[in-house]
């Protein structure tokens, strides 16, 4: 479990891993892509990863994007966590534009 803090703009490359995932969107806005589906992701919203789900997202907005995120055991296979991610895609280049703001 933990927090991830994105910049305006900045991208998280698509990747997958076996133990499912959960996110909680706390502040901020992304474009959100799980498999084939892309949506948008406002505070409040909750997105659920399947094993070994594609997924990704793009701070869409102005501000810093702050999500909580939770991996677990199912049925308690403790394997699927010390398995980590792997990449789908190359790692985008990050526009210029992705910079945390001034504190």
């Amino acid at each position: 479990m933990g927090v991830l803090e994105l910049a305006p703009g900045a991208i998280y490359a698509a990747h997958a891993h076996p133990a499912p995932e959960i996110y909680y969107v706390i502040s901020g806005t992304a474009r959100w892509t799980v498999g084939d589906e892309t949506f948008d992701a406002d505070p409040g919203t909750a997105i659920y990863h399947a094993p070994n789900a594609l997924h990704r997202m793009i701070n869409s907005g102005d501000e810093t994007l702050r999500v909580c995120w939770m991996w677990w055991a199912p049925d308690g296979n403790r394997e699927v966590l010390n398995i980590g991610s792997r990449l789908l895609e190359p790692v985008p280049e990050q526009p210029v534009s992705a910079k945390f703001p001034s504190q």
